[in-house]
């Protein structure tokens, strides 16, 4: 009877092993199969051992805007496409368990990552940058909310689908990348997320030419939302980590009512007075078509801009120690991209003198 059960056992779990295998693979060679997305989120989960003094959180809008190469050898950046306070809530919480604790937080949403998280399942879940238990966590808050935006329709088989890598999700894209070398393009974009310490989104010198104007009406957080942007201001103050929340300009056709702004004045005021010591800026004066490559998002020559002005603003929190040759190799690529006079000044002069030649 034991020697039955033994061979059963053996024969099964030789008919699982390609499953076993396939789920070894997806896990351990996300650049082989992988859209051109994931490799910024596979390098922001594999910082560990860095001593960063200042972190950037938010979505793409802020990571298209902060730029390390400029700010200083002490900044990096840890927004990501689509991210909202919930899921950068965790990646900052996985990020100090690895790293030193920094000095200075910037946090900056586009106003639909307050209220929306549309890249949970195809970008969050799918590249596995958050564990097991806190994503168990961040949808049992979810149901307790009632949040729709987490939890939509087959949101629980979504979920363990992703989880536990099944083919339903991941064969699409293994069976792309037959088709073309995605490890040799995705080992590329990995590299410039690395010698751009994190900011990937301003290797753009394209121009928004949209001139439709657009009105925001009303600005807020919806509950679960609000609930992690403050879960997130309350690990920064118990870490005696400085926040600074940041408003990212927008482009030119786009416009608020008195109703918005009163809205995000008010929110902004309750924010600090339960959280005294963070302070808000909103840069808005002085940027245009030229400097965004969509309504919300800075082109290299925005966030050049952007970058200069934060750093001009808040001189104490960054480094003036000389550019590492990583960073200077970001700064060259960004001279590679840009074509406008005054922004090419501005990189030498946050180069220090010590750029190479470039032509």
């Amino acid at each position: 009877m034991v020697l039955v059960i033994s061979r059963l056992i053996g024969k099964s779990l030789l008919v699982l092993l390609p499953l076993f295998a396939l789920m070894g693979y997806l896990a351990l060679c996300p650049l082989c199969y992988s859209d051109d997305e994931v490799p910024y989120y596979v390098w922001t989960k594999g910082l560990s051992g860095q001593q960063f003094e200042v972190v950037v959180l938010g979505d793409s809008t802020a990571n298209a805007a902060f730029l390390p190469n400029l700010l200083g050898e002490n900044v990096v950046n840890l927004s990501l496409g689509g991210a909202t306070p919930i899921e950068n809530y965790y990646v900052f919480q996985n990020y100090m368990r690895k790293n030193a604790r920094p000095k200075v937080c910037y946090v900056a949403y586009n106003d639909e990552h307050l209220s929306d998280c549309d890249c949970l399942y195809s970008r969050i879940l799918y590249s596995h940058i958050l564990t097991f238990r806190q994503e168990a966590e961040l949808f049992s808050l979810a149901r307790r909310f009632g949040e729709k935006a987490v939890l939509v329709d087959g949101w629980l088989h979504q979920w363990l689908s992703h989880r536990f890598y099944s083919p339903e999700v991941y064969l699409p894209a293994i069976l792309a990348s037959s088709f073309g070398d995605r490890l040799v393009k995705n080992r590329a974009l990995y590299h410039y997320d690395d010698v751009h310490f994190g900011a990937y989104m301003a290797r753009s010198r394209d121009e928004c030419w949209n001139l439709e104007p657009y009105t925001k009406d009303s600005f807020g957080m919806a509950d679960l939302f609000a609930f992690y942007y403050e879960r997130l201001l309350q690990f920064c103050r118990e870490e005696g980590i400085q926040v600074r929340l940041v408003k990212l300009p927008v482009n030119q056709p786009v416009t608020h009512t008195q109703q918005y702004l009163d809205e995000y004045r008010n929110c902004c005021a309750s924010l600090q007075e339960r959280f005294p010591s963070a302070t808000v800026l909103w840069i808005q004066d002085g940027f245009d078509q030229h400097d965004f490559f969509d309504d919300e998002h800075l082109n290299v020559n925005g966030a050049i801009r952007f970058s200069r002005l934060v750093r001009d603003l808040y001189p104490a929190d960054f480094s003036d120690a000389p550019k590492s040759a990583k960073t200077l190799e970001g700064i060259e690529d960004y001279l590679s991209i840009t074509y406008s006079a005054d922004r090419i000044r501005d990189l030498q002069e946050a180069a220090g003198g010590r750029l190479p030649s470039f032509e």
